[in-house]
C-alpha cells in the first residue's frame, strides 16, 4: 500500500474515534437538544468520512460501501425516532 492510501486509512480512523467519542460523549448529557445535535454532528462526519474514502482507497471500497449503507439506515432510524 502507498503511503498516501496508509496516511489516509489512518486518518479516517482517527475521524471515526472522534465521531465515536462524540456518541459516547453525548450519553452522558442531560440535555436532549444538545445531544441530539451532537449525535446528529457525529453521524454527518462519519458519512463523509466515509464517502471520502470510497472515492479515495479502492481496496476497501465494498465494505466502506456496506457501512455507509448501515449509516444512512442508522441515521435514518435516529431522525425517525428523535424528531
Amino acid at each position: 500500500m502507498e503511503d498516501k492510501k496508509l496516511l489516509f486509512i489512518v486518518i479516517s480512523t482517527l475521524a471515526s474515534c472522534v465521531s465515536l467519542g462524540l456518541i459516547i460523549g453525548s450519553f452522558f448529557l442531560k440535555n436532549e437538544n444538545t445531544k441530539n445535535y451532537i449525535i446528529l454532528v457525529a453521524f454527518a462526519i462519519l458519512i463523509i468520512q466515509k464517502i471520502i474514502e470510497i472515492i479515495k482507497v479502492k481496496e476497501t471500497r465494498k465494505i466502506s460501501s456496506a457501512i455507509l449503507i448501515l449509516l444512512a439506515t442508522a441515521l435514518g432510524y435516529f431522525i425517525g425516532v428523535r424528531f
